[in-house]
């Protein structure tokens, strides 16, 4: 927070930033070695994700009622993963 203060004050001297690239081997190595944590959260997400969509069709919100399985150029959403 004390950083931005700063840069919109227009004093953020003495912060630099610098170029980085990411090489494809240290990304897959990167994602070899997250494999597991990755693979967690993903499960985690789809159980948070599912529990909305019954909380907003419980609501009436968005029923998943109305939501059907279709080809993507159709336009409309669709529940099938």
């Amino acid at each position: 927070m004390h950083l931005r203060a700063e840069m919109a004050a227009g004093r953020g001297e003495g912060w630099r930033s610098r170029m980085a690239s990411l090489t494809c081997r240290y990304t897959r190595d990167f994602l070899s070695a997250s494999d597991e944590s990755i693979a967690a959260f993903r499960a985690q997400q789809a159980v948070a994700f599912a529990a909305e969509r019954q909380a907003w069709d419980l609501a009436g919100e968005f029923p998943t009622s109305l939501l059907t399985a279709c080809s993507p150029s159709c336009g409309t959403l669709s529940t099938a993963h």
